[in-house]
């Protein structure tokens, strides 16, 4: 609150302003802007830690104060840099606290080999608004490195090259060997089947 003495101040003519004696008649309340303390992507992809197609990358931004998250206007994100092109993670919750969720689906032709990461300075309100109380947030932040071995990105599936017997062999030996070649390196799925079947649908294997 202020306060101030009788006579502190007077007009022109002369005429002195009464003061301020008590502790209620100019109160206020300050409110400071939050600042991001640290900005972390928080997902993996399992033991392994490479995310294929619909598996989410998150990242999660402190704060060093709770934030209120509007999104009237817009829903704020969080780019997110991978090899191929930079994917926007967008708000999910949080607000009211200090820490807020952002999240990105990995799509088919997303691809990272050194890890995703984030630039400096690149949380942006999308329209909406980030505030304590009514003070907007300062949205500046330290950039998230690429670390490698670690939220690595694969969403491109494997495709099948030119196999033995070639596609539309007409003359295959019957002691040929199937052999399947793939864009890349494979393993068997538990409790799929391969079968090799005949012109009338009869197949055999498992």
């Amino acid at each position: 609150y202020v306060q101030s003495g009788a006579n502190a101040f007077e007009d022109a003519a002369g005429n002195a302003y009464a003061g301020i004696g008590d502790t209620t008649s100019r109160g206020f309340t300050t409110s400071s802007a939050a600042a991001v303390s640290s900005v972390e992507i928080s997902s993996d992809g399992g033991g392994d830690a490479t995310l294929i197609v619909g598996e989410n990358l998150e990242v999660t931004v402190v704060f060093d104060l709770p934030i209120t998250v509007n999104v009237t206007g817009g829903t704020p994100y969080v780019p997110v840099v991978l090899t191929n092109a930079t994917r926007n993670a967008t708000y999910v919750s949080g607000t009211g606290t200090t820490s807020l969720l952002f999240r990105y689906q990995i799509v088919a032709g997303d691809v990272d080999a050194n890890g995703a990461s984030i630039a400096a300075n690149t949380l942006n309100n999308g329209g909406g608004t980030l505030t304590n109380a009514t003070v907007a947030a300062v949205l500046t932040h330290s950039a998230v490195s690429a670390a490698d071995g670690f939220d690595e990105v694969d969403g491109v599936a494997p495709t099948m090259t030119p196999t033995t017997p070639a596609d539309n062999d007409n003359n295959a030996a019957i002691s040929t060997n199937l052999v399947l070649t793939f864009s890349e390196s494979v393993i068997a799925v538990a409790g799929k089947y391969i079968r090799v079947c005949t012109a009338t649908g009869s197949c055999t294997g498992s």
